[in-house]
């Protein structure tokens, strides 16, 4: 209980602190919410409770950050320790079909003009924006468990 009111009082700084989303900050409260929501959608909002979306979401951020060469240290192993330790799922429960996860995060409201949009980790606590290719987003999660043949036609 403690973790989460600290949570919710941070949240609430947060936005306190940009209430209209001017300055970028309140930008960090959306990490792991592009593929969170996507496969939270993909679940039929049955099989994944927010946070857990969300957290399979970090965990594809931080591998994304990664990848990109954003992250400016190995963050992905400590991510996927933290939510673990905590209960969280760090890669969904069953194999999801990439153009339908695809299609998903192509709806969120952080695509702009086809453009996947990302709020990625340059190390724990701090956050930058960017566009992520969809092909390289759908490789990294691939590694969490999507599967299908987009990603068979590839290998």
């Amino acid at each position: 209980s403690y973790a989460i009111e600290r949570s919710c009082r941070m949240k609430a700084d947060v936005v306190a602190q940009d209430e209209f989303d001017r300055t970028g900050l309140r930008a960090s409260l959306n990490l792991g919410h592009t593929v969170g929501h996507a496969v939270e959608s993909l679940g039929g909002y049955r099989l994944y409770r927010h946070g857990e979306a969300v957290a399979i979401g970090m965990v594809a951020a931080t591998l994304l950050s990664e990848r990109l060469g954003v992250a400016e240290e190995p963050i992905s192993g400590r991510t996927v320790q933290i939510l673990e330790a905590v209960g969280l799922p760090t890669k969904p429960k069953r194999p999801l079909d990439p153009d339908a996860l695809l299609a998903a995060m192509l709806r969120d409201k952080k695509t702009t003009e086809g453009t996947l949009n990302f709020v990625l980790p340059r190390r724990i606590g701090e956050v930058v924006n960017r566009p992520v290719p969809a092909e390289v987003v759908l490789d990294v999660v691939a590694s969490q468990g999507v599967s299908g043949t987009r990603l068979e036609r590839k290998g």
